[in-house]
């Protein structure tokens, strides 16, 4: 009974979950919005739009349909 009772959470924890997220990001005053595209020998080219505001940019693309959200850090170095 307990090996079934476990067996039982496991796959339900297992489970796909669909989730959509939305983020409002306040970053003030844009400072520029570059569009960039990218192009590799035999794939598609991949267009990526750089928001520069302050210290703060992020990187926005779309990845295999899915869009993609990336953003400067700075690590224990100090690097980026």
């Amino acid at each position: 009974m307990r090996f079934t009772l476990t067996a039982l959470i496991c796959s339900t924890l297992a489970l796909p979950v669909n989730a959509e997220t939305s983020i409002n990001l306040s970053l003030g005053a844009v400072d520029s919005i570059e569009t960039m595209t990218y192009t590799c020998d035999g794939d598609d080219p991949l267009r990526v739009q750089y928001v520069i505001a302050g210290e703060s940019s992020l990187a926005l693309t779309d990845i295999n349909g899915t869009p993609k959200i990336f953003v400067d850090v700075v690590s224990g170095s100090g690097a980026r």
